[in-house]
């Protein structure tokens, strides 16, 4: 069942509205995730030096603290006093001195522990006074120290700080205290004479390592050597292990991993962000352009159906028009059915097409008025005739009408149409001679080229050059434009670039070959092959079997058309060279059509 012409134009609209808003809303939409992921990749960079400039100025503070005690020579020469074990004066002496230097010196205060100890179990701090602490000289204090096995890499470097990650105090005895310090081994007179310690409490990495204004950040912090210094706390961290194990910036499972490098501590801070959190803000975009989309269709809808609605009026009434006239109508000359206009002087073709109608209208009243004593036989063969006698003449005086109207519009370009249209199809009908001249099929293609040109905008572009002494060889009429036709329909598959075509003749070895050339795709191998064989039952039966040509129909058709009515004296070659090539070999100066 059919369907009105507003209806029509309502789904036409309706869908070009939803293409052109689905197309732009996920284009746009593309757009604002990429930017999402890109902020929240920046802000994870931002974050992430931010970091590591805060973990190097902590670090620096805690090797300022050792460099401080290991600059004071009073502080060093009652260190080795004690490690000498001489008299108990100068043991209780250098304690005492040991003892104030840690505990009245202001920066030492800022950690969690200052202390120093040696291989003999010697241990003394700033926290003299707290309880649960290894008893210095005790075997316990000494079972400690032989448990750090980081001190062998403090004894490769004597003279650098190193950062021992995170782990359990083991001087507090009396509590699972979590912590990370600078150890530095102490060197007096050219030995090392036991080590510097600056222990910070668990609590400053995570100050240093929390991010409190982003959701759902996990960080992890590598020394080079592997070590951990900090991973967040909830496990999360392995969302980044893709991260770490290969390019900072890869993309461990789907997330942004972002890094941070400290040349100076050799650590690579790593960070990511949970992927719920980013799923929400995914999701938050989404629902935007979904509900932005659906006020703009909704209110798209409702000008689409008032604009189709108006740009149906017209037919409308003139559809109202005939179906009022009745059998008494037109045999009435006054019938204001017939005499009336309905349509809008605006719509200038259903005008055109109501005064089409009025006039057929007339003639046709007139025709019943004389001839209602003929039977329905004779009035069916008269009409019959009318019609035949009307049909040919009506594309040409439409197009009069069209090119009329383009004058007084001043428009060249619809008159130039028009004309170059006219043309094609009085040479299309013009069936006196199967014969033609070069001439002729080269002003017909041209007449098809310049068409084409008008509907693709400047996009095409085409160069004929034939020698003047070529133009006269005949040829089968309607052979070349079907070529360049084909040329321009499979050539370039609806796509968007420009458009050239190339028509060029030159004589060689007694014959004229004449090459349409275009800068299109080409043909494919299937093509060719397909093609080839239907050339070749043409050339055994002068027909071929459709299916074998079903993508290049148009020139297997042409091909049998040429080798019949050339009496197959006109070959044709196909191949690629930078586009598709079409090549016909005409005999030089010869008559191939009778």
């Amino acid at each position: 069942m059919g369907m009105r012409m507003n209806t029509k134009l309502i789904l036409l609209f309706s869908m070009m509205t939803l293409f052109t808003v689905t197309a732009n809303s996920i284009y746009f939409l593309q757009l604002e995730m990429k930017a999402l992921r890109d902020s929240i990749a920046d802000n994870l960079t931002a974050v992430g030096r931010k970091m590591v400039s805060e973990i190097e100025q902590y670090v620096q503070t805690m090797n300022f603290a050792i460099e401080n005690m290991a600059s004071n020579t009073q502080f060093m020469e009652s260190m080795h006093q004690l490690c000498l074990q001489g008299d108990d004066a100068d043991v209780v002496s250098a304690q005492t001195m040991l003892s104030q230097d840690l505990f009245n010196s202001q920066i030492n205060r800022r950690f969690y522990r200052v202390s120093l100890f040696t291989r003999s179990g010697l241990f003394m701090s700033n926290q003299f006074e707290s309880t649960g602490m290894a008893q210095s000289l005790s075997d316990e204090a000494r079972e400690i120290v032989a448990s750090l096995t980081w001190l062998a890499g403090v004894e490769s470097d004597v003279y650098r700080s190193h950062i021992i990650p995170l782990r359990h105090d083991p001087w507090n005895t009396a509590g699972r205290v979590e912590v990370f310090s600078a150890v530095r081994a102490a060197v007096w007179r050219g030995r090392t004479i036991g080590y510097l310690e600056v222990t910070a409490h668990a609590d400053d990495l995570e100050r240093i390592f929390s991010v409190p204004a982003m959701e759902g950040v996990v960080v992890r912090a590598v020394f080079d050597n592997g070590d951990i210094l900090y991973s967040s706390p909830d496990g999360a961290s392995d969302i980044i292990a893709d991260g770490i194990s290969g390019d900072p910036q890869a993309t461990g499972a789907g997330l942004p991993v972002v890094a941070a490098y400290s040349k100076t501590l050799g650590l690579r801070v790593y960070i990511s962000q949970d992927s719920a959190v980013q799923d929400r803000l995914a999701r938050a975009l989404i629902t935007r352009y979904i509900s932005t989309g659906g006020i703009i269709l909704a209110v798209a809808a409702i000008l689409i159906a008032l604009f189709s609605f108006r740009l149906t009026n017209s037919i409308r009434r003139l559809t109202k028009k005939v179906r009022a006239i009745s059998a008494s109508d037109m045999l009435r000359p006054d019938a204001p059915a017939v005499t009336s206009t309905v349509t809008s002087p605006k719509d200038l073709e259903i005008r055109e097409l109501e005064s089409v109608f009025n006039e057929l209208t007339r003639r046709l009243r007139a025709s019943m008025n004389n001839e209602l004593d003929m039977r329905q036989a004779t009035l069916h063969a008269q009409l019959n005739a009318l019609q035949a006698q009307i049909n040919p003449h009506f594309i040409y005086n439409t197009l009069n009408i069209i090119s009329a109207k383009g004058m007084e519009s001043d428009n060249e370009e619809i008159v130039d149409i028009c004309s170059q249209l006219a043309r094609m199809l009085r040479y299309s009908t013009n069936m006196q001679s199967s014969a033609v001249t070069i001439m002729d099929e080269l002003d017909h293609t041209r007449s098809y080229l310049n068409l084409v040109k008008a509907r693709y905008e400047g996009r095409l572009s085409y160069n004929i050059g034939i020698p003047d002494d070529a133009r006269s060889l005949p040829i089968p009429r309607l052979i070349l434009q079907p070529l360049v036709e084909n040329t321009i329909k499979h050539g370039y598959n609806y796509s968007i670039h420009s458009i050239h075509i190339d028509i060029r003749g030159v004589f060689a070895d007694g014959w004229f070959c004449l090459t349409i050339r275009d800068n299109g795709q080409g043909f494919s191998d299937r093509a060719l092959s397909q093609i080839n064989a239907a050339f070749e039952e043409i050339n055994d039966r002068v027909t071929y079997d459709q299916e074998k040509a079903a993508e290049h129909i148009g020139l297997a058709n042409t091909y049998m058309r040429l080798s019949y009515f050339s009496g197959k004296r006109i070959p044709m070659k196909l191949y690629n060279d930078a586009g598709a090539v079409i090549e016909l070999s005409i005999p030089d100066r010869k008559r191939v059509v009778e």
